[in-house]
């Protein structure tokens, strides 16, 4: 791999840290932004989704229903950030070849992150304050 490719995957990666480092630094931010924190990240998750579908040219209303389809069911039923990032790593892998498509997807990775790793710190501090 080369760097160029290399150093966006690092960087969008990073978005998930980053968010917890946030989270930790500002906790009283929190309480006013976790409400909107599940409605961004199902936003971002279905932009993601819908550029990598852009990438292969697919009919622009399979995509948009698609991508409403993926913000509905990650808005209600909140699935695992994990499994995005794995889906995340296979997208960045099949859109390498084109620079635009990857830096955006890229970009938006990084923004996914960002809130998720927010979320986390919330759900540790729950568990821990159960105990």
């Amino acid at each position: 791999m080369e760097l160029n490719v290399i150093c966006p995957i690092i960087i969008a990666f990073s978005g998930f840290p980053i968010g917890m480092l946030l989270a930790k630094i500002s906790p009283e931010e929190m309480k006013t932004g976790q409400k909107y924190f599940n409605l961004i990240k199902s936003f971002l998750i279905a932009f993601t989704l819908f550029f990598f579908l852009q990438y292969y040219q697919i009919n622009i209303i399979i995509v948009i229903v698609a991508s409403i389809i993926i913000f509905l069911l990650n808005l209600y039923l909140r699935i695992n950030v994990f499994i995005f990032y794995a889906l995340f790593a296979l997208i960045l892998y099949f859109t390498q070849s084109n620079m635009f498509y990857f830096a955006i997807i890229s970009s938006l990775i990084f923004l996914f992150g960002l809130p998720s790793g927010s979320l986390k710190i919330k759900l540790v501090k729950k568990f821990k304050d159960k105990k």
